[in-house]
Order: structure tokens, then sequence, then C-alpha cells
């Protein structure tokens, strides 16, 4: 994963505040967990990205509007999916 030494993996020009604000919250909730819980060579502001890119509302209406997936069918893929890329 590349590296964002100069940022906190909350800092987009033109961002949506609410999505700042989701940011924000997963930078504390990844940043609270022990070493070793994100997946090696993963760092925090790389986890809110990935999170960011796979759990957004274009995803779902994908999923849900194109794919013809349940809403439940989403959120055990969004489980599944974030267990293997975020954690170790």
């Amino acid at each position: 994963m590349p590296q964002h030494p100069d940022r906190s993996g909350t800092e987009h020009r033109g961002q949506d505040p609410g999505r700042r604000r989701g940011d924000l919250t997963r930078v504390q909730v990844f940043s609270s967990w022990p070493p070793g819980v994100l997946r090696t060579g993963l760092d925090v502001p790389s986890a809110v990205d990935v999170y960011a890119a796979l759990c957004n509302i274009d995803v779902y209406a994908v999923l849900t509007g194109e794919r013809g997936w349940s809403a439940d069918q989403v959120e055990q893929w969004w489980c599944g999916v974030l267990v293997r890329e975020l954690l170790h």
C-alpha cells in the first residue's frame, strides 16, 4: 500500500463533510487497535482509503440496483472483504 506520511487519511480537498466525519471516526477506531491487527504493511491512512473505496453508496447502488443484490448480501460481502483487506 502507498504510504501517506503527509496526511492522516482524512485530508481531501472538496470532500463531503459527512464523509470527512466518517473518515475521522475510522482514523480514531483504526488507530485505537493494538499493533498487529491491521494487515502487514497497511497503515491507518491506507486502511481508511481501502474502507472508503469498498464501503460507499456507489458500490451499494451498483450491487443492489444493477446487480440485484439484497442489502443483506451487500452487508455480508462488506464484512468479508473488509476482514480480508484490512485485518492481519
